[in-house]
């Protein structure tokens, strides 16, 4: 089955230019009708940029010591701590486009600098339970993911966060209480 623009995560009904909807991905209009290679069904949004890098560009395996270490970092200690809501919910609002666009691109290079100057540092913070310092890191790391890959946050989503779900928060997709999945 073939996704059209109208029915793409990427799309944004509520923008339109004529009988054209905006999409995010490429930042500009389309017709409702239209499909792409990069649409993705609405229902079967997810992913997790940093597992996109480590994972399918850099050919290291899903459970290397550092995506473990995150991953517990995040199930131990972000998701039990309101003062990260916030965090969790950009990592899993702008998590997938980012995912996508590494997806996309594969650049080796970039992945290769990003893992041994980013992500392994972080790993090495939380190890020496310097969490601060490891979230910082994170924060800036997404920060200049987002502007380097010119993504563009809705701020919307973030009127649901008394609804967002932290027990599931930071897997790069977001779930609500009240919902099965957005």
């Amino acid at each position: 089955m073939s996704i059209t623009c109208k029915d793409c995560y990427y799309s944004d009904p509520k923008e339109t230019n004529g009988s054209k909807i905006y999409c995010e991905y490429y930042k500009t209009y389309y017709y409702g009708t239209e499909s792409c290679y990069h649409a993705k069904d609405r229902n079967d949004v997810g992913g997790c940029y940093i597992t996109t890098i480590v994972h399918e560009v850099l050919d290291k395996k899903d459970d290397c010591d550092v995506l473990i270490t995150l991953r517990m970092f995040r199930d131990n200690l972000l998701q039990k701590d309101e003062k990260y809501k916030k965090l969790l919910m950009q990592y899993d609002i702008v998590g997938p486009k980012i995912a996508d666009c590494i997806g996309l691109d594969r650049d080796k290079q970039l992945c290769n600098i990003l893992f041994t100057k980013v992500l392994e540092p972080i790993s090495q913070d939380i190890k020496k339970k310097n969490y601060n310092k490891a979230v910082k890191n994170y924060k800036a790391l997404t920060n200049d993911l987002i502007d380097y890959y010119q993504i563009k946050e809705n701020d919307d989503i973030y009127k649901l966060e008394n609804d967002y779900d932290m027990l599931k928060a930071g897997h790069g997709k977001v779930y609500y209480k009240t919902q099965k999945n957005s």
